[in-house]
């Protein structure tokens, strides 16, 4: 077991006894912390960081997979700066995640009576 294993464990369970839901959390940084050894990186950097996020061929700029990704190694990395003081935090907003917003439906005064007369029925 490695030495940033042992951190996601004592990590994750900080962060659960302190009442934090960490669905992507402990999903996706064993993934990382798997990644970090099979790479032989023993220190979170915000080049391994990048670089993890990224990895999935998939998908694209556009999807909320790597910032997702990114806030959890973010966390993460917070935590192990503690720890190892050579740990490099990625900043927010290196991926950062688009939102696509629908413009708002206003209703004309016409389409409130009708909703009014039809509620009456």
């Amino acid at each position: 077991m490695s030495a940033l294993t042992d951190a996601l464990s004592d990590y994750l369970t900080l962060r659960n006894r302190l009442g934090h839901k960490l669905a992507d959390s402990a999903r996706l940084l064993p993934r990382f912390v798997a990644w970090m050894d099979s790479t032989s990186q023993p220190t979170v950097t915000i080049a391994a960081a990048l670089e993890w996020c990224q990895q999935q061929p998939s998908t694209g700029p556009d999807s909320v997979i790597w910032p997702h990704r990114m806030t959890a190694v973010r966390g993460f990395a917070r935590y192990l700066s503690g720890i190892d003081p050579a740990t490099q935090i990625p900043p927010l907003g290196l991926l950062p995640q688009r939102r696509h917003w629908s413009p708002p439906y206003i209703n004309t005064p016409d389409d409130i009576s009708t909703l009014l007369q039809g509620a009456r029925c």
